[in-house]
């Protein structure tokens, strides 16, 4: 089951278009440094356990939990332990990467699953779909 999805969004200026996304099938998603981080971020200004996103009562909200680093929710600076509600098309931003949450999930869209390093990482194919929805 599929809460929606986090989308990694390009660096600003980044000459590189493509976007990954992972897919929230689970009531807790942690983020941070750590290696059984759902989304990890090694960076260093980002602690081993930074956030959190939480999927209760058909919502999604998110919470800072680190001692150190920052996380914004759209421009607004998140505070430590307090929930935010995440609503559709939201940015979150942790140090310089930058995600848009999308949810409820949408149907059209197309999660393939990847092994890497040991992880199941879901990565959204847009770039394929929409060259192949344009060729059509």
């Amino acid at each position: 089951m599929s809460f929606g999805s986090l989308h990694v969004l390009p660096k600003p200026g980044s000459t590189n278009p493509k976007t990954f996304a992972f897919g929230i099938t689970k009531q807790h998603i942690s983020i941070g440094r750590a290696l059984n981080s759902d989304v990890r971020i090694q960076k260093r200004n980002v602690a081993v356990h930074h956030a959190e996103i939480i999927h209760e009562e058909n919502k999604l909200w998110i919470k800072h939990i680190a001692h150190t680093g920052e996380t914004f929710l759209n421009a607004r600076k998140l505070e430590k332990n307090v929930s935010y509600l995440i609503e559709q098309r939201d940015r979150i931003r942790i140090e310089e990467r930058e995600f848009r949450i999308c949810y409820p999930p949408d149907s059209e869209m197309a999660l393939v699953s990847q092994h890497h390093h040991g992880f199941i990482y879901k990565v959204e194919v847009i770039l394929l779909l929409q060259q192949f929805q344009s060729q059509t």
